[in-house]
């Protein structure tokens, strides 16, 4: 099992992208996946550099820190 870092409450998606660009620059990220919604209500996603079973993976990652954020919230 990966060990799951949030990158912490970033206060605009500006900062959230530049953050990930120096980490991209300095060689740190082997792949990226995103999702987001679009100002005229599309949801748009990418990937780079990860098969069906990666983003799968990568997807389970990010619900366990939403529910470990619930819970840290709630208890």
């Amino acid at each position: 099992m990966a060990k799951i870092v949030p990158l912490g409450k970033i206060d605009s998606v500006h900062n959230l992208l530049h953050e990930l660009l120096k980490m991209a620059d300095n060689g740190e990220l082997d792949n990226v996946m995103i999702a987001f919604n679009h100002k005229d209500g599309e949801v748009h996603t990418g990937w780079h550099n990860l098969d069906y079973g990666q983003r799968q993976t990568l997807i389970s990652h990010q619900q366990m820190d939403i529910v470990k954020t619930m819970i840290d919230e709630n208890y």
